[in-house]
């Protein structure tokens, strides 16, 4: 029985090693990554974003994180935006 009590266990330590190395991966992607990126919720708010996305806009992350995505928008863009999130 011993055995068996180690499986489930080891299953899940090599899953959290994999979810690590997967994290890892993708934080190094979006910290070099020369494109500007930002992610934002249903409501438009910036929830991150990397450095490319505050050079391009000349602010600062936290500066960023206080505006939405309509506010760093043209404004002509924003019927568009809306109908977009509308359809989500």
């Amino acid at each position: 029985m011993g055995n068996r009590e180690c499986l489930p266990r080891n299953g899940r330590i090599r899953a959290e090693a994999a979810l690590r190395e997967s994290y890892a991966q993708y934080r190094l992607l979006y910290e070099n990554i020369r494109d500007a990126f930002c992610r934002v919720d249903m409501e438009g708010h910036i929830l991150q974003c990397n450095q490319a996305y505050c050079a391009m806009l000349g602010y600062s992350s936290e500066e960023i994180s206080h505006l939405t995505y309509l506010d760093v928008t043209p404004e002509a863009w924003h019927a568009m935006e809306t109908e977009i999130v509308a359809k989500q």
